[in-house]
């Protein structure tokens, strides 16, 4: 994946759905978001909050990919990380998708160009659920 790409899971056969997931934050974002690493990547302020989006995907009657709902996990919010450890994250609302990406956002000024802190995040034992 190259700078701005996003995480994807996809099916190459059929739709399936994502029931959920557990999420993680990283070491490396989380001493990035609490603590900061250097003066171009303070620590989050209490203003600032960070969030993956999961967008689903499905395909049409011609093959094309048509963006569905999306849901968003947050893993810190006003500068304070919301968990420890691993969470579950509930994906079932996305339905039936061909695929799912993964966008990490944050509420910062200056919109993505300006957020400098690591867009890591862990996700593991992803339960899927084809018909």
């Amino acid at each position: 994946m190259g700078y701005g790409d996003c995480p994807v899971l996809e099916f190459k056969t059929d739709a399936a759905y994502i029931e959920s997931a557990w999420v993680a934050n990283t070491c490396y974002s989380y001493a990035s978001a609490i603590g900061g690493l250097n003066d171009q990547t303070p620590a989050l302020t209490s203003e600032q909050s960070v969030w993956v989006r999961a967008t689903g995907y499905t395909l049409d009657a011609e093959g094309n990919e048509v963006e569905g709902s999306s849901l968003d996990f947050y893993l810190y919010k006003e500068g304070k990380a919301l968990f420890e450890g691993w969470s579950k994250w509930n994906l079932s609302a996305l339905g039936k998708v061909n695929k799912i990406k993964f966008d990490v956002q944050w509420n910062g000024e200056g919109g993505a160009d300006a957020f400098m802190h690591p867009a890591y995040f862990a996700l593991d034992d992803i339960t899927v659920v084809k018909e």
